[in-house]
């Protein structure tokens, strides 16, 4: 290995093969280990399938086939520099050609952060195709919700903001993942900061993860929100029989505990798992809490 590749399993902590699918566009990265009832992990930001590296091996001891995509711009997966390319409805619908190519109809989805709205778009326009669904800290049911950082967010929207912020200092990753987004940050390994750092090593890189918070919306005629509406009145009809838990680091300074509230009464039978000492990235806060609860969940 010459000085300027990446090992992709950063010290054995991610070995699971490597998949591609040639989309128009881009080329999409994906994990798929097992046999059996599927389960799909989707990510959101500025992550990868990586931060889900903990439960695979748990899921496929339990009988289950488990398919982790990176999404565009992020991971493996290709990372164009128009901004562009990164809508909502483009994530949506490179998701469902990834499963589309997969033969997978009906599964489960575990997801977190970005990969709700992404992945639960998906499952929306698709009745009977979800088997289960665990939430991590995601965003509400319904849009703009009660969710934190719209101050922030709005700053982000300027140009020259947002470039200078996210593709110069690449701060998502830097400042909000290995710090602000985490309850106990000295955990991360240098190996694991290394993983995250690796997808996006320079300006060019990074237009998927400035593009994530432009579209937050502040008001409810913005995109993403009047998306988010024709999803949830989907999902009040297609979740009824879906056994669903909703998993939640309540040390998150973006989705505290009044998005689990919403939660709970957006889908009044979902059970709730609170892990009181971990941030946003509860995967990395509390990794046993995590794979415990995806376990319990997945076998009973």
């Amino acid at each position: 290995m010459s000085a300027t590749e990446t090992d992709w399993t950063f010290d054995g902590e991610w070995p699971f093969a490597p998949h591609f699918l040639e989309h128009p566009d881009g080329r999409l990265h994906y994990a798929d280990e097992g046999s059996g009832a599927p389960v799909v992990l989707v990510h959101g930001n500025p992550t990868w399938g990586f931060l889900y590296r903990r439960l695979i091996t748990p899921l496929l001891d339990i009988g289950h086939r488990v398919i982790v995509p990176d999404l565009l711009g992020f991971g493996r997966s290709d990372k164009p520099p128009d901004e562009s390319s990164y809508c909502i409805e483009a994530h949506v619908l490179r998701l469902a050609a990834l499963l589309e190519s997969l033969d997978i109809t009906t599964c489960s989805l575990v997801v977190h952060d970005w990969g709700g709205p992404i992945a639960l778009s998906w499952a929306s326009e698709r009745p009977n195709s979800l088997s289960r669904l665990l939430l991590f800290n995601t965003f509400p049911p319904v849009l703009p919700g009660t969710m934190s950082g719209r101050k922030r967010n709005r700053l982000l929207r300027s140009r020259g903001v947002g470039e200078v912020l996210f593709k110069g200092a690449d701060v998502m990753t830097r400042r909000f993942l290995f710090s602000e987004g985490l309850a106990h940050p000295e955990r991360l390994t240098e190996s694991v900061k290394a993983a995250y750092l690796a997808p996006h090593p320079d300006r060019r890189s990074r237009a998927g993860i400035l593009a994530f918070p432009r579209q937050i919306p502040e008001r409810r005629d913005e995109p993403f929100a009047t998306l988010n509406r024709r999803v949830a009145r989907r999902l009040r009809d297609n979740l009824g029989d879906v056994p669903v838990r909703l998993v939640w680091g309540m040390r998150d300074p973006l989705f505290g505990p009044s998005v689990i509230d919403e939660w709970q009464d957006f889908v009044g039978h979902a059970t709730v798992g609170r892990i009181s000492d971990a941030g946003h990235y509860l995967q990395e806060d509390a990794p046993e809490d995590a794979v415990a609860e995806v376990v319990e969940f997945f076998t009973n």
